[in-house]
C-alpha cells in the first residue's frame, strides 16, 4: 500500500507559512523564492485534496483544516529538528569533534579571524569550519541550525529578537566610536573636536545605516555636513578604509580593539554611543551541551573579558543610548 507521505519539502513550506503568516518570511527563513514557497504549498494542497491557506486574507490565515493539519505537523516537524540535533551532537562527542559555526562577514574579519588560531591552539582535536554571511538576519531559530548543518552562530541583533528553539548568549554589547588614521587626525585638517568633521570625509556603511546621524546628533551636531561622504557596503569595508586614511569612518568598538591596541586607527573624540544590538552566542537549546559550542562558548567569553576593559579605558564619554 503506497504511504501517504508528503515531501519535506512541501511539508517544510507550510510550516514556515504558518507560523510566519507570511511568503516572504517564510521564504527568508529557506532561502527560497516566494514563488517556490507559494508553488510547494499549491502542490500540497493539491496532494491533499484540501485548501489549507486563506489567501484573501492579510495577514494570511489557515483554513480550519489548515490549522488541524499544521498542528500535528509543526509538532513533528519539531521531534525531527530535535532527533537531528541529538545526533549532531552525539556524533560531535565522538573523538572526531566537529564544530561548524556562522559568524557575520564585519565580525569574523576584524575580530574572529586574528584570535581564531588561538582557540585551534587551545582545542587541536576540534574540526572547526566557519561560515560567513555579510548581512545579518533578524530570525534564527531552530529549523535553521538543522538546515544550514550549524551548530551556532555569533548574531548581531536586538535582545528582543525571539528565537524559538533557540538558547541566546550576550557576548558584548555594541558601541559606535569614530575612528581614523593617526596620520589623517595631524594633516593640514586636524581633527581636535566634532565641528572638524566638516573638513573631512566621513565614510559610511550601507549595512549600517544613520549610526553617522544619530552619533552627530548625540554629539549636539545633528546638522553637520562634512567635506565629502563615502558609502560602502559594510562595516569592515569602512574600517579598512580609514585604516588607508580615506576618511573618518562608525566603527563598531568591540571589533577594533586590535587596531586601537596597535595604534593603526585613533578614537579622535573617545566618545562612544551606544547601540541597542549587540553580538550574540546562539545555538539550538537541545545542543545545549555539545562540548564543541561550551568550548566555543567559553573562549568567546574569556576574549572579551580581556579587551573590555581597555575599550572602557580608552573610550572614556558615553553618550545617551541610540534608539
Amino acid at each position: 500500500m503506497k504511504r501517504l507521505l508528503p515531501s519535506m519539502s512541501m511539508l517544510a513550506a507550510f510550516d514556515a507559512v504558518a507560523r510566519h503568516k507570511s511568503f516572504s518570511r517564510a521564504a527568508a527563513q529557506l532561502n527560497l523564492t516566494q514563488a517556490a514557497i507559494s508553488y510547494r504549498i499549491r502542490i500540497l494542497e493539491e496532494q491533499l485534496g484540501v485548501e489549507l491557506l486563506s489567501r484573501t486574507q492579510r495577514p494570511i490565515a489557515l483554513t480550519p483544516a489548515g490549522r488541524k493539519y499544521w498542528v500535528e505537523i509543526g509538532a513533528a516537524l519539531g521531534s525531527i529538528e530535535d532527533a537531528t540535533a541529538r545526533l549532531i551532537q552525539s556524533e560531535a562527542s565522538g573523538q572526531s569533534t566537529q564544530l561548524r559555526f556562522l559568524a557575520m562577514q564585519a565580525f569574523a574579519s576584524l575580530w574572529l579571524l586574528p584570535r581564531l588560531p588561538r582557540f585551534q591552539t587551545r582545542n587541536p582535536d576540534l574540526k572547526v569550519m566557519l561560515v560567513s554571511w555579510i548581512v545579518s538576519s533578524d530570525r534564527m531559530d531552530s529549523s535553521t541550525f538543522v538546515q544550514q548543518g550549524l551548530d551556532a552562530s555569533i548574531m548581531y541583533m536586538l535582545p528582543s529578537i525571539d528565537s524559538p528553539g533557540v538558547t541566546k548568549e550576550l557576548l558584548i554589547p555594541d558601541y559606535a566610536v569614530p575612528v581614523c588614521s593617526p596620520s589623517l587626525a595631524t594633516r593640514k585638517k586636524p581633527l581636535r573636536t566634532v565641528p572638524d568633521l566638516r573638513r573631512h570625509t566621513i565614510l559610511h556603511a550601507l549595512n549600517w545605516p544613520d549610526t553617522w546621524q544619530s552619533w552627530l546628533k548625540a554629539a549636539g551636531e545633528p546638522g553637520l555636513r562634512p567635506q565629502a561622504e563615502v558609502f560602502l557596503q559594510h562595516t569592515a569595508l569602512t574600517t579598512e578604509a580609514a585604516l588607508h586614511g580615506m576618511g573618518v569612518a562608525i566603527a563598531h568598538a568591540p571589533l577594533i580593539y586590535d587596531h586601537l591596541k596597535t595604534g593603526r586607527l585613533i578614537t579622535p573624540f573617545k566618545s562612544m554611543l551606544p547601540i541597542d544590538q549587540g553580538y550574540y552566542l546562539l545555538y539550538p537549546s537541545v545542543t545545549r551541551d555539545n562540548n564543541g559550542v561550551r568550548l566555543l562558548a567559553d573562549w568567546l567569553r574569556s576574549e572579551f573579558d580581556r579587551i573590555t576593559p581597555y575599550l572602557k579605558a580608552q573610550l572614556s564619554t558615553e553618550f545617551k543610548a541610540c534608539r
